[in-house]
């Protein structure tokens, strides 16, 4: 456990956080790229996932690669690259794929294996077995798959189109949030470094269990975290086992941290956007939206997942 005051550089407060920060532009030799490769990529269609950095020259994205790693690994744990050009929007995706795979190797985001991944609003609730982001409603703090073995180290999301109303997007430092609980529930902070039962929403083979068993903090020198509420709440309940007195209190310390207005840096994303996250060192929330009543203009962004460590499979 980590019984002092964060010294990563990431333990920053949203007030404190400049737009530069973490803002990325593409500089106008890196736009001529993009722009050439999206016009060949046009020319000679092909699927994004077959696509592999190394059968083009790619200079500026490499170097601009590099400086979104350098981001995420460091401070402040987050990016948002401004921005690819997003019409038509199959090239685009594929700049995405190209980009992504040199931050970092693209990864199974679902059971079945799923690359690339759409985030838009079916018409659907969230429950036990649906995700939020196939929904319209908040998505609330969390980090994403926090109930596989092996999570995402960092995910990246690219915005083709987004809603008229809502859909507001907040990240916050996990270094900061466990700053407060040590100095304000010090008794409670060690409970979140023992396990939670997580909600597998059915990801998983008919034979595997329906929950997995992992703490929200471990430490070993580095500081990671992983948190989702309700994927916590309803495992407890699938494995038959209500959570007790501390952990409630715990969790409930945990998201009073969370809620504080300081803490968090907010902004909304726009087409073209692409935001980069360090999944074991940052929270990240999403408010709810209204969508566009014109299907072809409704909100649709495009997800992908990156891991290096492990294999490329989903559970890692």
């Amino acid at each position: 456990m980590l019984s002092e005051p964060s010294t990563d550089p990431q333990a920053w407060k949203g007030g404190a956080l400049r737009r530069s920060d973490w803002l990325i532009e593409i500089p106008p030799a890196g736009r001529l790229e993009l722009v050439a490769l999206a016009a060949q990529l046009a020319r000679e269609p092909r699927p994004p996932t077959t696509l592999s950095p190394e059968m083009f020259p790619l200079a500026h994205l490499r170097a601009l690669a590099a400086t979104v790693r350098e981001r995420l690994d460091g401070f402040p744990g987050f990016a948002v690259v401004d921005r690819l050009p997003v019409e038509p929007i199959a090239p685009a995706v594929s700049l995405y794929w190209l980009l992504s795979s040199l931050i970092g190797r693209p990864v199974a985001q679902a059971y079945e294996g799923t690359l690339l991944y759409d985030v838009h609003d079916t018409g659907k609730k969230i429950a036990p077995t649906v995700r939020g982001d196939l929904t319209n409603q908040e998505l609330y703090w969390h980090t994403d798959y926090g109930f596989n073995r092996l999570p995402p180290e960092r995910i990246g999301l690219l915005v083709l189109q987004i809603a008229p109303d809502g859909g507001v997007s907040q990240v916050i430092s996990f270094h900061s949030v466990h700053d407060a609980l040590l100095r304000r529930h010090p008794a409670l902070l060690p409970r979140l470094y023992r396990p939670f039962h997580w909600n597998r929403q059915r990801e998983h083979g008919p034979d595997e269990p329906l929950t997995y068993r992992h703490p929200i903090f471990t430490y070993d020198g580095t500081l990671r975290a992983r948190f989702n509420r309700r994927l916590v709440q309803v495992g407890h309940e699938i494995a038959g086992e209500p959570l007790d007195e501390e952990a409630r209190a715990a969790l409930d310390a945990l998201i009073g941290v969370l809620e504080e207005p300081e803490l968090p840096v907010e902004f909304v994303l726009e087409p073209g956007q692409v935001q980069y996250i360090n999944n074991r060192a940052c929270c990240h929330r999403r408010t709810a939206f209204v969508d566009h009543e014109d299907p072809a203009r409704r909100r649709h962004l495009v997800r992908m997942f990156l891991r290096d460590e492990a294999g490329p499979g989903y559970d890692g």
